[in-house]
Protein backbone atom coordinates (compact mmCIF):
# COMPACT_ATOMS: atom_id res chain seq x y z
CA UNK A 1 0.00 0.00 0.00
CA UNK A 2 1.66 3.52 -0.63
CA UNK A 3 1.23 6.28 1.78
CA UNK A 4 -0.23 9.38 0.61
CA UNK A 5 1.87 12.79 1.22
CA UNK A 6 0.39 16.21 2.57
CA UNK A 7 -3.06 16.67 1.25
CA UNK A 8 -3.51 13.71 -0.89
CA UNK A 9 -5.91 11.07 -0.59
CA UNK A 10 -5.96 7.38 -1.80
CA UNK A 11 -9.17 6.19 -2.54
CA UNK A 12 -10.70 3.09 -4.10
CA UNK A 13 -13.83 4.08 -6.55
CA UNK A 14 -17.16 2.97 -6.39
CA UNK A 15 -19.46 2.17 -9.21
CA UNK A 16 -22.33 4.49 -9.26
CA UNK A 17 -25.63 3.78 -9.82
CA UNK A 18 -27.07 7.33 -10.90
CA UNK A 19 -30.29 5.80 -10.98
CA UNK A 20 -30.88 5.36 -7.16
CA UNK A 21 -28.82 7.74 -6.45
CA UNK A 22 -30.69 11.02 -3.93
CA UNK A 23 -28.15 13.52 -5.53
CA UNK A 24 -29.40 15.26 -8.65
CA UNK A 25 -26.54 14.90 -10.87
CA UNK A 26 -26.39 16.84 -13.88
CA UNK A 27 -26.16 14.82 -17.10
CA UNK A 28 -23.07 16.00 -18.30
CA UNK A 29 -21.67 14.75 -14.65
CA UNK A 30 -22.79 11.26 -15.31
CA UNK A 31 -19.96 9.88 -16.80
CA UNK A 32 -17.43 8.04 -14.47
CA UNK A 33 -17.18 7.26 -11.05
CA UNK A 34 -17.56 9.54 -8.59
CA UNK A 35 -17.63 7.66 -5.37
CA UNK A 36 -15.02 6.04 -3.46
CA UNK A 37 -13.94 4.79 0.03
CA UNK A 38 -10.80 6.33 1.33
CA UNK A 39 -8.32 3.45 1.57
CA UNK A 40 -5.28 6.27 3.42
CA UNK A 41 -5.14 10.08 3.75
CA UNK A 42 -1.39 12.26 3.66
CA UNK A 43 -0.46 13.88 6.83
CA UNK A 44 -1.79 17.22 5.65
CA UNK A 45 -5.52 15.86 5.47
CA UNK A 46 -7.61 17.42 7.82
CA UNK A 47 -11.48 16.52 7.57
CA UNK A 48 -11.19 12.92 6.09
CA UNK A 49 -10.87 10.04 7.47
CA UNK A 50 -10.02 5.84 6.49
CA UNK A 51 -13.00 4.34 5.58
CA UNK A 52 -14.82 7.41 4.95
CA UNK A 53 -17.23 7.08 1.53
CA UNK A 54 -16.83 10.48 -0.55
CA UNK A 55 -18.31 11.97 -3.40
CA UNK A 56 -15.35 13.11 -5.78
CA UNK A 57 -15.12 16.01 -7.85
CA UNK A 58 -12.52 15.01 -10.36
CA UNK A 59 -12.99 13.44 -13.60
CA UNK A 60 -12.73 9.54 -13.96
CA UNK A 61 -14.17 8.50 -16.86
CA UNK A 62 -11.25 5.83 -18.02
CA UNK A 63 -10.68 4.52 -14.32
CA UNK A 64 -12.34 0.99 -13.61
CA UNK A 65 -14.39 0.31 -10.11
CA UNK A 66 -12.17 -1.01 -7.95
CA UNK A 67 -9.03 1.11 -8.87
CA UNK A 68 -6.54 3.25 -6.65
CA UNK A 69 -7.00 6.86 -7.44
CA UNK A 70 -5.01 9.85 -5.75
CA UNK A 71 -6.26 12.72 -5.13
CA UNK A 72 -6.22 16.15 -3.17
CA UNK A 73 -8.41 16.75 -0.59
CA UNK A 74 -10.22 20.04 -2.05
CA UNK A 75 -11.48 17.11 -4.92
CA UNK A 76 -13.23 15.61 -2.47
CA UNK A 77 -16.99 17.73 -2.03
CA UNK A 78 -18.29 15.55 0.45
CA UNK A 79 -18.43 12.62 2.59
CA UNK A 80 -21.18 10.17 2.78
CA UNK A 81 -22.86 8.89 5.08
CA UNK A 82 -22.92 5.04 5.68
CA UNK A 83 -26.62 3.50 4.05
Amino acid sequence: MMRPLRDQVLIRLEEVDHETTAIIIPERAKTGDKRGRVEAVGSMVSEIRVGDRVLLDVALNAVAPGSLVLVSESEILAVLDAE
